[in-house]
């Protein structure tokens, strides 16, 4: 199985290895709902372009407003992200 995530190596090297980013989050909320990006930015109002960066990873730290809107238009909340980034990541 391929894995999609990041590498991430920092400085210290105390930290090397899989990261997850809210972008990998994003996506497989959006999966799991079988929605597509269109049904996001029917549901969230948040433009289809910013959707696609946030999405690809292109807009790695979106702001949290932004967040907020696509996240409950998946039928999430902000802290389902930040606890799946938690168990992710090493």
């Amino acid at each position: 199985v391929e894995d999609d995530r990041r590498r991430c190596y920092c400085v210290d090297g105390r930290h090397e290895g899989l990261i997850m980013t809210i972008a990998d989050v994003l996506r497989d909320m959006k999966k799991e709902r079988r929605m597509t990006t269109k049904d996001v930015v029917a549901l969230s109002g948040v433009p289809e372009p910013t959707l696609e960066k946030i999405f690809s990873g292109a807009t790695a730290n979106p702001k949290v407003v932004t967040l907020y809107y696509i996240v409950h238009a998946l039928g999430y909340t902000l802290d389902e992200i930040f606890e799946r980034i938690k168990k992710a990541d090493p």
